[in-house]
């Protein structure tokens, strides 16, 4: 058993313990991911003590030693480059094929860690004005607020690690502009304290508001409306307003455009939907199972029993109650 001078190794009959670093849970390295990805991988290859490999401090012992005039092969020559040469085959396995051609001249793990800081980390007045569009042009559409986040913070560390970060406030102030209407009342909110919050905090406030959106969008049933063959809406049919207008004295649950089913005795009033209480007007039907009902003009509701199409007038007939 000897030790090495340099690393401190313990080494048995010429070997020492050899490392595979499994990068199969680290995300792919891509052109926009350098900053993330870089941390990843150095605090797994941190965690096997191997670090030095990736920064160039642990150096290559000499290929040879030589006793006398003799020179033999140096066995810590032979760990270093085998240990080596797995960390770097571990990094290739981390890059997605777009990015592995950055480093085809490289020889050992940290040429390749080099070659990447200066690829994806190097300050230069392009690569900090191509994050600073990237940032202008974010905004929420129809990303979840996980995923808007997310792509602002990346961009907000890439400038930090290229020496040219925001402001606190700037980077709260470029995550408010981006939001749609629906999440005014948040950014009231924030905007009218004495001083800005973590982003942590901001987020947060973000997802509730967002989970808040989506329970009433899916405890609200879709509108029910009805359109006129001449090319008009319900809220702007003549007939309609003068029939509210003849109404309009009386209580009634709607606003005065708002659209609403109404029962004729005539049925040929060109619009594309209609509703009757007798089956016999439905040259074809079938069972209603949906969960949507019928508001009528006292604000009460009436059950969607069937569904089918008249042979008088052309347009399908929605309800009919029992």
């Amino acid at each position: 058993m000897t030790t090495s001078p340099s690393t401190g190794e313990v080494i048995t009959n010429g070997t020492t313990p050899l490392f595979i670093v499994n990068t199969g849970n680290v995300t792919k390295l891509t052109d926009t991911n350098y900053l993330m990805w870089s941390l990843q991988i150095h605090a797994l290859v941190d965690g096997y003590e191997l670090a030095g490999y990736l920064d160039g401090s642990t150096i290559a012992p000499p290929p040879t030693v030589t006793t006398g005039t003799i020179s033999i092969p140096n066995p810590y020559f032979v760990i270093w480059k085998r240990q080596d040469r797995l960390l770097f085959s571990s990094l290739l396995g981390a890059m997605s094929p777009s990015v592995q051609p950055l480093v085809s001249r490289a020889t050992t793990t940290a040429e390749v860690w080099e070659t990447l800081a200066s690829t994806f980390a190097k300050p230069s007045r392009g690569h900090v004005q191509g994050i600073r569009t990237q940032l202008k042009v974010w905004t929420k559409g129809n990303k979840t607020i996980d995923e808007y986040v997310r792509g602002l913070v990346i961009r907000f560390d890439e400038l930090a690690a290229l020496g040219k970060p925001m402001d606190h406030e700037d980077q709260i102030e470029k995550i408010l502009e981006g939001l749609l209407e629906d999440f005014k009342p948040v950014v009231d909110q924030i905007e009218g304290k004495g001083s800005p919050p973590t982003i942590a905090d901001v987020h947060e406030r973000l997802r509730n508001r967002e989970a808040r959106l989506l329970a009433v969008a899916a405890a609200t049933p879709a509108p029910f409306s009805i359109s006129a063959n001449m090319g008009h809406s319900a809220r702007r049919c003549h007939q309609l307003l003068s029939m509210q207008s003849a109404t309009s004295s009386n209580s009634s649950p709607f606003t005065p455009w708002q659209p609403r089913a109404n029962v004729a005795a005539v049925l040929d009033s060109g619009a594309t939907h209609h509703i009757t209480s007798d089956l016999k007007n439905l040259s074809l039907h079938q069972p209603y199972n949906g969960g949507d009902d019928l508001t009528i003009a006292d604000g009460s509701t009436m059950p969607i029993t069937h569904t089918g199409e008249g042979s008088d007038y052309g347009g399908p007939i929605t309800p009919r109650q029992n």
